[in-house]
Order: structure tokens, then sequence, then C-alpha cells
């Protein structure tokens, strides 16, 4: 995901714009969809800028994105996905 000044980038729609459920949700949708296409999705854990018109803010004054913020609370989706990733490629073929 890409930022921008504005809260009209990805990472500015994707916090402010996106209830914390559908936050989670578009994780697991979009770590689906790029796996199946071989690509790598880099999860939003911290940083990228929300805009300089982002009204959510991480943990009340923070204007960059953080999965621990108590205004997104990501990071236990974006562990469980990774975790699920390293369990399928350390199962033996």
């Amino acid at each position: 995901m890409d930022w921008q000044s504005t809260n009209k980038s990805q990472t500015g729609i994707f916090s402010q714009y996106l209830t914390k459920e559908q936050q989670r949700e578009f994780l697991k949708i979009a770590d689906e969809f790029y796996a199946e296409r071989n690509v790598i999705f880099a999860y939003p854990v911290h940083g990228g800028f929300m805009g300089y018109d982002a009204t959510k803010k991480s943990f009340g004054f923070y204007p960059f994105y953080d999965s621990l913020a108590p205004e997104f609370e990501t990071y236990e989706t974006i562990k469980e996905l990774t975790q699920r990733k390293s369990a399928v490629n350390l199962t033996p073929p």
C-alpha cells in the first residue's frame, strides 16, 4: 500500500474509511488475492503516512499507520496470516 499527503491515498482510505473489522477482512482478501498470483503482499504493520487530513490517528495522535494502535487493531490478523504462511512453507512435501 502506498501513502501520500492526503487521506485519499491507499493507506489513507484503508485507515480512515474502513472499520477495524473491514481492515482485518481486507488484509485476508488481499493476502489471498496476491498469494494466488505469486505476489508478496507487504503487510501494513507500522508506518505509512495516513495524510495531513487524517482524523483517525494511531494512539490518538500519531499520523502514521500502526497495526497495534487501538484505532486499528490489525496486528493479530497480520500475525495470523504470516504464521499460516510459515506453517505452509515448513511443511515437508
